[in-house]
């Protein structure tokens, strides 16, 4: 959404401003912070971030707009760390396993930024992922 003077305003599902201190019940800023910390529950398991951020999804029902935005941002966040490890994983094949250091960095960066993120939904604030391509709306 742009305004009059051109500049993007990100479309964080129902919250289009920051919510204000107390305006977010705490269990829901705690819902929204385990959204993004539970994609970390995936890495051992071998790349599965996603399923931490899709049980938050369909476990927390009836939910409030601000846990459904912050599960379906970390969904959305860890579908594309997937795909983007899925793809660098035949290139460390064909590059005898050197590449193996960018799938590596792909799933280190994927933790900092569940816990980057994940803070900031804890204190109540908008949580959004850089760069990333939005699937789940």
């Amino acid at each position: 959404m742009a305004t009059d003077d051109g500049d993007y305003l990100p479309n964080f599902q129902d919250y289009a401003s920051q919510p204000k201190p107390g305006a977010v019940k705490t269990d829901d800023m705690q819902w929204g912070m385990y959204a993004h910390l539970s994609a970390l529950l995936g890495i051992p398991l071998g790349g599965l971030m996603f399923l931490g951020p899709l049980v938050c999804l369909f476990v927390k029902k009836p939910m409030t707009p601000y846990i459904e935005a912050n599960a379906k941002e970390a969904l959305n966040f860890q579908i594309n760390i997937a795909v983007l490890f899925l793809l660098t994983l035949p290139l460390a094949f064909v590059t005898s396993g050197i590449s193996l250091i960018l799938s590596v960095l792909i799933l280190i960066y994927s933790g900092v930024m569940a816990i980057l993120i994940g803070v900031k939904a804890g204190e109540g604030r908008e949580a959004r992922y850089p760069a990333i391509v939005r699937v789940w709306n």
